[in-house]
């Protein structure tokens, strides 16, 4: 599952993911759905790769539906070269 993981990681870095080193924190909360703590996230190479297998899974299932041309809601980034103001696009298309 390792080698998997990073082969994975190392053809979406290729596509363009985007990798940030921001400190992240989970939010805890009380029975009343208030914040009463924030813990570091959990950064472990475990952590990533039921990340990057999510990410995986996610895109099978957009494919699956375009082949079976299902609409549905998909985010997806732009090449930096195109467009430089918005990289962020959000299509609700049907498929053609």
């Amino acid at each position: 599952m390792d080698k998997l993981a990073r082969v994975i990681r190392k053809r979406r870095i290729s596509d363009g993911m985007i990798v940030l080193e921001l400190p992240a924190v989970d939010l805890i909360y009380d029975d009343n759905g208030r914040v009463v703590d924030a813990q570091p996230e959990d950064t472990s190479f475990s952590h990533t790769i039921i990340e990057m297998f999510m990410v995986e899974a996610n895109e099978a299932v957009a494919r699956h539906l375009t082949e079976l041309k299902v609409p549905f809601l998909k985010l997806f980034t732009l090449r930096r070269k195109k467009i430089r103001r918005r990289p962020w696009r959000c299509s609700c298309e049907r498929p053609a």
